[in-house]
Protein backbone atom coordinates (compact mmCIF):
# COMPACT_ATOMS: atom_id res chain seq x y z
CA UNK A 1 0.00 0.00 0.00
CA UNK A 2 1.35 3.43 -0.91
CA UNK A 3 2.37 5.90 1.75
CA UNK A 4 -0.24 8.12 3.34
CA UNK A 5 0.07 11.86 2.75
CA UNK A 6 1.19 13.91 5.73
CA UNK A 7 -1.07 16.59 7.15
CA UNK A 8 1.53 19.16 6.12
CA UNK A 9 1.34 18.04 2.48
CA UNK A 10 -2.46 18.05 2.55
CA UNK A 11 -2.78 21.53 4.05
CA UNK A 12 -0.26 23.08 1.64
CA UNK A 13 -1.93 21.37 -1.34
CA UNK A 14 -5.35 22.66 -0.24
CA UNK A 15 -3.91 26.17 -0.01
CA UNK A 16 -2.21 25.97 -3.40
CA UNK A 17 -5.41 24.68 -4.99
CA UNK A 18 -7.31 27.64 -3.45
CA UNK A 19 -9.40 25.36 -1.27
CA UNK A 20 -8.45 27.43 1.78
CA UNK A 21 -9.61 30.95 1.01
CA UNK A 22 -9.07 33.94 3.27
CA UNK A 23 -11.47 36.81 3.72
CA UNK A 24 -14.66 37.54 5.60
CA UNK A 25 -16.81 38.05 2.51
CA UNK A 26 -17.84 34.39 2.44
CA UNK A 27 -21.27 34.09 4.00
CA UNK A 28 -21.67 30.78 5.78
CA UNK A 29 -25.03 29.14 6.32
CA UNK A 30 -24.67 30.11 9.97
CA UNK A 31 -24.10 33.78 9.07
CA UNK A 32 -27.23 33.76 6.94
CA UNK A 33 -29.24 32.39 9.84
CA UNK A 34 -27.45 34.59 12.42
CA UNK A 35 -26.56 37.87 10.67
CA UNK A 36 -25.35 39.33 13.98
CA UNK A 37 -22.58 36.69 14.24
CA UNK A 38 -18.94 37.57 13.48
CA UNK A 39 -17.91 36.67 9.92
CA UNK A 40 -15.82 33.60 9.20
CA UNK A 41 -12.24 34.69 8.38
CA UNK A 42 -11.69 31.83 5.95
CA UNK A 43 -13.44 28.96 4.26
CA UNK A 44 -12.30 25.47 3.39
CA UNK A 45 -13.71 23.79 0.31
CA UNK A 46 -12.92 20.08 0.15
CA UNK A 47 -15.07 19.38 -2.87
CA UNK A 48 -14.62 17.83 -6.27
CA UNK A 49 -15.86 19.26 -9.56
CA UNK A 50 -18.21 20.96 -10.22
CA UNK A 51 -18.36 22.31 -6.64
CA UNK A 52 -14.61 22.48 -6.07
CA UNK A 53 -11.19 22.12 -7.72
CA UNK A 54 -10.07 18.82 -6.20
CA UNK A 55 -9.84 15.46 -7.94
CA UNK A 56 -11.61 12.48 -6.43
CA UNK A 57 -8.26 10.72 -6.02
CA UNK A 58 -6.86 13.54 -3.91
CA UNK A 59 -9.94 13.55 -1.69
CA UNK A 60 -9.54 9.77 -1.38
CA UNK A 61 -5.99 10.41 -0.15
CA UNK A 62 -7.32 12.82 2.48
CA UNK A 63 -9.73 10.11 3.61
CA UNK A 64 -6.86 7.61 3.84
CA UNK A 65 -4.94 10.07 6.00
CA UNK A 66 -7.92 10.49 8.31
CA UNK A 67 -8.21 6.71 8.71
CA UNK A 68 -4.50 6.43 9.47
CA UNK A 69 -4.79 9.20 12.06
CA UNK A 70 -7.45 7.16 13.84
CA UNK A 71 -5.42 3.96 13.53
CA UNK A 72 -2.54 5.64 15.35
CA UNK A 73 -4.59 6.51 18.44
CA UNK A 74 -3.75 4.65 21.65
CA UNK A 75 -7.23 3.26 22.13
CA UNK A 76 -8.59 2.37 18.71
CA UNK A 77 -12.40 2.43 18.82
CA UNK A 78 -14.41 -0.55 17.65
CA UNK A 79 -17.12 -0.11 15.03
CA UNK A 80 -18.59 -2.10 12.18
CA UNK A 81 -20.17 0.57 10.01
CA UNK A 82 -19.21 3.94 8.58
CA UNK A 83 -21.05 6.93 7.12
CA UNK A 84 -19.99 10.13 5.41
CA UNK A 85 -21.70 13.42 6.19
CA UNK A 86 -22.80 14.87 2.83
CA UNK A 87 -21.46 16.23 0.73
CA UNK A 88 -17.69 16.13 1.33
CA UNK A 89 -17.95 13.23 3.77
CA UNK A 90 -19.23 10.78 1.17
CA UNK A 91 -16.02 10.88 -0.90
CA UNK A 92 -13.81 11.07 2.19
CA UNK A 93 -15.53 7.90 3.41
CA UNK A 94 -14.41 6.05 0.28
CA UNK A 95 -10.81 7.02 0.97
CA UNK A 96 -11.18 6.07 4.63
CA UNK A 97 -12.37 2.60 3.61
CA UNK A 98 -9.29 2.14 1.42
CA UNK A 99 -7.03 2.52 4.45
CA UNK A 100 -9.06 0.89 7.21
CA UNK A 101 -7.87 -2.71 7.81
CA UNK A 102 -11.32 -4.20 8.48
CA UNK A 103 -14.44 -4.44 6.33
CA UNK A 104 -17.03 -1.84 7.28
CA UNK A 105 -20.66 -1.51 6.25
CA UNK A 106 -20.98 1.80 4.33
CA UNK A 107 -24.14 3.70 5.21
CA UNK A 108 -25.01 6.23 2.51
CA UNK A 109 -26.76 9.42 3.58
CA UNK A 110 -28.52 11.91 1.36
CA UNK A 111 -28.84 15.60 2.14
CA UNK A 112 -32.22 17.09 1.33
CA UNK A 113 -32.85 20.83 1.27
CA UNK A 114 -36.31 22.13 0.51
CA UNK A 115 -38.93 24.51 1.84
CA UNK A 116 -39.04 22.67 5.16
CA UNK A 117 -35.31 23.12 5.74
CA UNK A 118 -32.37 20.76 5.67
CA UNK A 119 -32.44 17.11 6.68
CA UNK A 120 -30.52 13.88 6.12
CA UNK A 121 -32.06 10.65 4.92
CA UNK A 122 -30.67 7.13 4.89
CA UNK A 123 -30.45 5.95 1.28
CA UNK A 124 -30.67 2.22 2.05
CA UNK A 125 -33.04 1.71 4.97
CA UNK A 126 -33.63 -1.92 3.98
CA UNK A 127 -29.90 -2.69 4.14
CA UNK A 128 -29.60 -1.08 7.55
CA UNK A 129 -32.22 -3.47 8.89
CA UNK A 130 -29.66 -6.29 8.54
CA UNK A 131 -27.08 -4.32 10.55
CA UNK A 132 -29.15 -3.26 13.56
CA UNK A 133 -26.45 -4.12 16.09
CA UNK A 134 -23.67 -2.33 14.23
CA UNK A 135 -21.96 0.67 15.76
CA UNK A 136 -20.96 3.43 13.36
CA UNK A 137 -18.17 5.91 12.74
CA UNK A 138 -18.75 9.17 10.84
CA UNK A 139 -16.48 11.03 8.42
CA UNK A 140 -16.57 14.71 7.45
CA UNK A 141 -14.19 17.42 6.27
CA UNK A 142 -14.29 19.68 9.34
CA UNK A 143 -16.22 20.63 12.43
CA UNK A 144 -17.08 24.21 13.30
CA UNK A 145 -20.14 23.58 15.42
CA UNK A 146 -21.97 20.35 16.13
CA UNK A 147 -25.24 21.44 14.57
CA UNK A 148 -24.92 19.37 11.38
CA UNK A 149 -23.21 16.45 13.12
CA UNK A 150 -26.02 16.18 15.67
CA UNK A 151 -28.65 16.42 12.95
CA UNK A 152 -27.01 13.54 11.08
CA UNK A 153 -26.54 11.38 14.18
CA UNK A 154 -30.19 11.83 15.11
CA UNK A 155 -31.13 10.39 11.69
CA UNK A 156 -29.16 7.19 12.31
CA UNK A 157 -30.89 4.66 14.60
CA UNK A 158 -27.64 2.86 15.41
CA UNK A 159 -25.11 4.03 17.99
CA UNK A 160 -22.46 6.41 16.66
CA UNK A 161 -19.17 5.95 18.54
CA UNK A 162 -17.12 8.65 16.86
CA UNK A 163 -16.42 11.04 14.01
CA UNK A 164 -13.28 11.77 12.00
CA UNK A 165 -12.66 15.22 10.56
CA UNK A 166 -9.66 16.66 8.78
CA UNK A 167 -9.77 19.97 10.67
CA UNK A 168 -11.36 20.78 14.01
CA UNK A 169 -11.96 24.53 14.05
CA UNK A 170 -14.58 24.37 16.80
CA UNK A 171 -14.53 25.94 20.23
CA UNK A 172 -15.53 22.83 22.21
CA UNK A 173 -16.80 20.06 19.92
CA UNK A 174 -14.42 17.41 21.25
CA UNK A 175 -15.49 18.03 24.85
CA UNK A 176 -19.20 18.14 24.01
CA UNK A 177 -19.03 14.89 22.06
CA UNK A 178 -17.00 13.21 24.82
CA UNK A 179 -19.80 14.00 27.27
CA UNK A 180 -22.03 11.79 25.10
CA UNK A 181 -19.44 9.03 24.83
CA UNK A 182 -18.56 9.96 21.26
CA UNK A 183 -14.94 10.35 20.14
CA UNK A 184 -13.71 13.09 17.83
CA UNK A 185 -10.61 12.34 15.77
CA UNK A 186 -9.05 15.27 13.92
CA UNK A 187 -5.87 15.58 11.89
CA UNK A 188 -5.46 19.31 12.48
CA UNK A 189 -6.90 22.33 14.27
CA UNK A 190 -7.11 25.90 13.03
CA UNK A 191 -3.95 26.67 15.01
CA UNK A 192 -1.93 23.80 13.56
CA UNK A 193 -3.22 24.54 10.05
CA UNK A 194 -2.03 28.13 10.34
CA UNK A 195 1.34 27.00 11.73
CA UNK A 196 1.81 24.74 8.70
CA UNK A 197 0.95 27.56 6.30
CA UNK A 198 3.39 29.92 8.02
CA UNK A 199 6.16 27.31 7.96
CA UNK A 200 5.50 26.72 4.25
CA UNK A 201 5.71 30.44 3.48
CA UNK A 202 2.07 30.78 2.51
CA UNK A 203 1.17 33.12 5.39
CA UNK A 204 3.04 35.58 7.54
CA UNK A 205 2.99 35.26 11.31
CA UNK A 206 0.94 38.46 11.59
CA UNK A 207 -1.64 37.11 9.14
CA UNK A 208 -1.90 33.86 11.08
CA UNK A 209 -2.39 35.66 14.39
CA UNK A 210 -5.15 37.84 12.94
CA UNK A 211 -6.91 34.85 11.35
CA UNK A 212 -6.71 32.81 14.55
CA UNK A 213 -8.20 35.64 16.60
CA UNK A 214 -11.07 36.19 14.17
CA UNK A 215 -11.76 32.46 13.87
CA UNK A 216 -11.84 32.05 17.63
CA UNK A 217 -14.49 34.78 17.86
CA UNK A 218 -16.55 33.19 15.08
CA UNK A 219 -16.40 29.65 16.49
CA UNK A 220 -17.01 30.75 20.07
CA UNK A 221 -20.11 32.63 18.96
CA UNK A 222 -21.36 29.48 17.23
CA UNK A 223 -20.72 27.45 20.38
CA UNK A 224 -22.62 29.97 22.52
CA UNK A 225 -25.49 30.37 20.04
CA UNK A 226 -26.18 26.92 18.50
Amino acid sequence: MKLVLTIQAIIVALWDDECIVLGDTYETRYNREHPEAPPSPFRINIRTAPDGPLTREFVFEIGRHMAETLLQTKTRPQFQGIFGIPNAGNILMEGFLRQWPANLYPLILEKVEDGSGRRFNIADTDGLQYHRGYEFWGVDDLVTSLYTKEMVMSAIPNRVVGISVLIDRSANAEERLAEKGIMLSSSATTASMLTILVSAGRLTSDQAIAIAKADQAFCQYMADHP
